[in-house]
Parts: structure tokens; sequence; C-alpha cells
């Protein structure tokens, strides 16, 4: 296993999101992918929770 840690900052509209990641040996995404899914996911489920009527 590796030890290097990323530090990944994303802002979308006035969030912004810090993760900070070390890789598995065995990983399959990026770091940007699973980013990414990550935040889809949470935006997902605070648009579900905030839904406008």
């Amino acid at each position: 296993m590796t030890s290097n840690i990323v530090k990944t900052e994303k802002k979308i509209g006035k969030v912004t999101y810090f993760v900070c990641s070390s890789q598995s040996d065995t990983a399959k995404d990026t770091i940007d992918k699973k980013v990414e899914k990550m935040i889809m996911k949470d935006v997902g489920q605070n648009a579900e929770n905030h839904k406008f009527r």
C-alpha cells in the first residue's frame, strides 16, 4: 500500500469540497472519478432532502 496522501479541492457553486485520500493497490477508479462520484451522490441526496414545491 502506498502512503502518499492526495489533497483534492472541488468547488461547486458556493460549496467547496476538500478531500484527503490515499490510493489503494486494488483501486480501479482515479481519485478524480471517485471524488466526482462522491460529490454527485451528495448533491443528489441534498436535492432530495430540499425539494421545492
